[in-house]
């Protein structure tokens, strides 16, 4: 078995266990939108993020959070997103999100827009995630 081939299944157990979930999140596209969505998830361990730029107005976040009890945590997720006026979804049970979501990186420029691209990459956000996410945020 070749390395894709064994994330594969390692993150289908990890979701089928139900301590894993991917999470789509559409957020206004302007500054501390990652900071106060962070917010939402955190002290949770973020395993998977991806940024999907669609217009100005908006952004689509796919990203992969560990859990220990799905049935509470998500329901408060999604709740707390709202309240930030933030459409979030479980999307874990999607078998198509599941194989190509994390494919969907970057996105579309609006029509006339001549500007250069960034592309940024994290390898390995450390173990004490609040460290890792703070590195982020400068960033950002």
């Amino acid at each position: 078995m070749d390395f894709d081939r064994l994330r594969f299944v390692a993150e289908r157990a990890r979701l089928g266990e139900g301590k894993e979930v991917l999470l789509s999140v559409v957020v206004p596209d302007k500054p501390k939108v990652f900071n106060s969505m962070m917010k939402c998830i955190l002290p949770r361990a973020v395993t998977e993020f991806s940024y999907r730029f669609g217009d100005r107005e908006r952004a689509v976040i796919f990203m992969s959070i560990m859990v220990q009890d799905r049935d509470t945590e998500i329901p408060e997720i999604l709740k707390c997103f709202e309240s930030k006026g933030f459409q979030g979804q479980d999307i874990s049970d999607n078998e198509l999100a599941k194989s190509h979501a994390r494919y969907l990186i970057g996105g579309r420029l609006p029509e006339g827009v001549d500007i250069e691209e960034r592309l940024y990459r994290f390898g390995k956000i450390p173990t004490t995630t609040t460290i890792g996410l703070k590195g982020v945020c400068i960033l950002m």
